[in-house]
């Protein structure tokens, strides 16, 4: 600041002294006397020199500090700030306005001592650009020479920033300390080791963190760093090294918590670290502030964003008692904390809360604690500012309900290709009820909270499984491997297996009566109603090879077949009915007289391989001699059926959910996620099932089903889309309304008649498999083959994936899912069911192009 008025040369004198850093007492009586001329050229030299001098250095001296070394090579009169062109607040416009005739204007003449309220001139123009460049008074866009009340408050402000008598004057002290800070060796352009001190002290308090080896040079990278510092610490904000900024970098690194310190003071400060989720390693904290406390007051720092130098300075304090006084934890009680429980709630975390409260309890810091641990924060079980911030971000998602935008559309496509929202057939951009409900089962299924918001991890687990191709997920059954054996040996009938299908069977004599008798010996066999074989009219019902029945006659008069006119006169299902001689044999029958087992050897401590009831008939084959029951050895050898009790060590095999193929544990109620040009390769030339690709997507999407498990089944029940019940078979009604098959004798007497499908064999029992299977699809209204896919997946889905049962495996080990009357149903009694399907769903697995695999993989105690 250049002073023309010899009534300020004495603010010279005390500038000059002061450049040399000396606390000198300078009596004025002296400096008014003394010197005047040649201290004012003194100052003027010395502004000059700092106004234009350009400090340029060669550039190689420069080269470890890259940032300040481009900058220095280019310091000159250009960079000065220009101030000039600003224009300053309203409330300076105000004093503008000021009437001279009201407030009498005096100029600064050359016997005032200092500037004050009401003065007009050039040297308080000065006076506010040179506050301006200390950081004070920055409001100003254009300062005026006019010396109001808003220019009065910034010099008090600068008065009480520098420990002045605050009287709102640029007195002489003022003007000598705004010209001590002007003038300051730590500024723009200076250079010297002290300023290498300065950056290398910034650099332990975590500023100018990227200078590699810094130089001594100040230029505006260093000014940069100064202001970050100076804002980080509540200073004002100038670039300079004031003694307002070296006095707090002083006090920073004289603080009592860092490195090498040791009191109780630091071992509270560890304790309460504690409570925040920090240094939780520490079983018994010390007194000594080490390397490792250094390293958890990092962790700190950088988690709340703060500076990180590993010393407790005044902001990390500040924060530190900041969290622990926070009105968000444990014993606080407001409205605010029942409205974050609500967005807890909303997040999928506290679930169990049906009317949250006010209080912050245990309950909720715990809940707490598991959102921070979901989303990797920091666990304290306080509401802080990073789990606020976090719970914000969320319920503020752009992929929640009611929000439009593309990236709600790819959400769709991509929870599509995992087999969510089939039924979504061009997905809009608009996240509405459907989405959230799609986006709730992924989470849900995926072991996430449920919220329906599409969060990151949300959207990371989509991420992976879409690149993964395989998802895998468990289920737990709360009993052990060996308890679910014992409960399996306890159904009735137990596990089944027909690995014993050639071995003899026993039955104690005392147990049987023997009469005159006879075995089907065909594969499949009709018994009629009459001697007859003209018509399917008089099948009551067909048996397979083994069955026994009594014999009433064994030469009536029938239909020939092949010639042959023989039939036999049977009782069967304590009816009177009819086989053809060539598909029966004569033998000698036990008739059983009350329920009784039936044994592997004539032993009564032998395995059981089934139980009979009263009246069943079985073929006799020999008498043997075995063990004594009711004072005989007499047993006999019969012929018994092909699936038998398995033993223990027989089923045990399949129980366990880690042996064999993990396709028993394929996820069948999910969509496959593949065209239905990609099934129809799998279905061409698989007789009526051929093209049918879209009718079993839209059969999985209707229903959730898995189209490939239905498409196995399918091919299995309907042999290979060849079966009578597959092409179709005509049903009318009779007369009386009932439901009878269409035959060329009955056509005309019948009415509604319509062709039936069938494609999975739903109510087609062995017992009479066709006529069943086709009333069956009549009255469900089957008569597309279309109808009959979806239908079928309908009866399907509904029977055990409603309930949970939605993998072969859990199918057929059921010890989970109870059904209406509390029992645990199962889909078959073979033991080998769920792995005797993986075969045919494996191998057209492979026929597609990169589709998505789920398995949920049972796991016992």
């Amino acid at each position: 600041m250049r002073i023309r008025s010899a009534g300020m040369l004495i603010v010279t004198s005390l500038l000059v002294l002061s450049l040399h850093f000396s606390p000198l007492i300078v009596k004025a009586a002296e400096d008014e006397l003394e010197g005047i001329e040649g201290a004012e050229q003194q100052f003027e030299d010395i502004h000059s020199k700092e106004s234009t001098e350009e400090d340029i250095t060669e550039p190689h001296l420069e080269s470890t500090d890259q940032t300040e070394e481009k900058v220095e090579s280019e310091v000159d009169e250009s960079e000065e700030v220009q101030i000039g062109e600003e224009t300053e607040t309203t409330s300076n416009a105000t004093e503008e306005e000021v009437v001279e005739s009201d407030v009498e204007m005096s100029t600064l003449s050359v016997a005032s001592d200092s500037l004050q309220p009401g003065d007009r001139n050039e040297q308080v123009l000065e006076m506010k650009l040179d506050l301006m460049k200390l950081g004070f008074g920055t409001h100003w866009s254009n300062p005026t020479n006019y010396f109001g009340p808003d220019t009065e408050r910034v010099v008090r402000e600068f008065q009480a920033y520098y420990g002045l008598t605050v009287n709102g004057r640029g007195d002489q002290a003022t003007l000598a300390k705004i010209a001590e800070e002007l003038s300051s060796p730590f500024q723009e352009g200076k250079r010297s080791e002290q300023i290498r001190e300065i950056k290398l002290d910034l650099m332990k308090l975590g500023f100018g963190t990227h200078w590699s080896n810094p130089t001594n040079y100040f230029g505006p990278d260093t000014e940069r760093v100064v202001r970050e510092f100076q804002a980080y610490y509540g200073l004002t904000v100038n670039g300079r090294g004031d003694e307002a900024t070296l006095a707090k970098i002083a006090e920073q690194l004289s603080s009592p918590f860092q490195e090498g310190k040791r009191s109780d003071q630091i071992q509270e400060l560890k304790l309460d670290l504690m409570k925040l989720g920090f240094g939780t390693h520490w079983s018994n904290p010390t007194t000594l502030y080490g390397p490792d406390t250094v390293k958890v007051v990092r962790q700190f720092q950088g988690y709340y964003g703060l500076v990180v130098n590993g010393i407790v300075d005044e902001v990390t304090e500040k924060k530190i008692y900041e969290i622990l006084a926070s009105p968000y934890q444990e014993g606080k009680r407001s409205d605010q904390i029942q409205q974050l429980k609500f967005d807890l709630m909303q997040l999928g975390f506290g679930t169990h809360w049906s009317n949250p409260t006010t209080l912050y309890g245990p309950d909720t810091a715990n809940v707490v604690r598991q959102f921070q641990r979901y989303y990797g924060l920091v666990v304290n079980g306080i509401m802080d500012e990073v789990t606020l911030k976090k719970m914000e971000e969320i319920l503020t998602s752009p992929l929640r309900r009611g929000v439009t935008s593309e990236q709600v559309r790819k959400l769709k496509e991509d929870l599509m290709r995992l087999g969510y929202g089939l039924h979504w057939n061009n997905p809009t951009a608009f996240y509405g009820a459907e989405t959230e409900e799609e986006v709730r089962k992924f989470q849900r299924n995926n072991n996430l909270p449920v919220s329906g918001i599409a969060d990151a991890k949300t959207l990371d687990k989509i991420s992976e499984l879409l690149k993964a191709k395989e998802i895998v997920t468990y289920t737990q059954y709360n009993l052990t491997l060996s308890q679910a054996a014992a409960r399996q040996l306890q159904l009735n009938p137990p596990p089944q297996t027909d690995k014993y299908r050639n071995d003899p069977a026993y039955i104690h004599s005392s147990l049987v009566d023997i009469v005159l008798g006879g075995t089907i010996t065909g594969s499949t066999v009709n018994l009629r109603t009459s001697p007859n074989n003209s018509s399917s009219s008089n099948i009551y019902t067909s048996v397979s090879r083994g069955t026994a029945f009594v014999i009433q006659d064994n030469n009536v008069t029938g239909s020939a077949v092949n010639g042959n006119t023989r039939w036999y006169k049977i009782t069967y299902d304590n009816r009177t009915l009819y086989v053809h001689s060539s598909l029966a044999s004569e033998s000698q029958v036990a008739v059983v007289k009350s329920t009784a087992n039936i044994r592997q050897s004539a032993s009564s401590s032998s395995h059981i391989f089934g139980s009979v009831t009263s009246g069943t008939r079985l073929t006799v084959q020999r008498e043997v001699t075995g063990t004594t029951v009711s004072g005989s050895n007499r047993w006999y050898e019969i012929t018994y059926q092909t699936w038998r009790n398995a033993t223990q060590s027989d089923f045990l095999p399949y129980l366990d959910p880690n042996q064999n193929d993990r396709f028993q544990h394929l996820v069948l109620d999910r969509s496959v996620g593949v065209s239905a040009q990609e099934l129809n390769k799998v279905l061409a030339g698989k007789g009526i099932l051929d093209g049918k690709g879209q009718a079993f997507i839209e059969a999985g999407r209707t229903h959730s089903v898995n189209e490939i498990y239905l498409i196995a089944h399918a091919l299995l029940e309907t042999g290979n889309g060849r079966s009578s019940l597959a092409t179709g078979i005509e049903v009318g009604r009779n007369s009386s309304g009932n439901l009878v098959l269409v035959t060329s004798s009955n056509r005309s007497s019948l009415t509604n008649i319509r062709t039936t499908y069938n494609m999975f064999g739903i109510g087609a029992h062995d017992s009479d498999p066709y006529r069943l299977g086709a009333i069956r699809a009549y009255q469900e209204g089957w008569f597309t083959p279309e109808a009959a896919i979806i239908g079928g997946a309908q009866f399907i889905s509904n029977s055990y994936f409603a309930r949970g049962q939605n993998t072969l495996y859990k199918m057929r080990w059921n010890h989970l899912y109870q059904n209406a009357s509390g029992g645990f149903p199962q889909y078959a009694t073979d033991m080998g069911w769920a792995v005797k399907q993986v075969p045919r769903i494996k191998e057209l697995y492979q026929q597609l192009d990169n589709p998505v695999l789920r398995f949920d993989i049972v796991r016992y105690n």
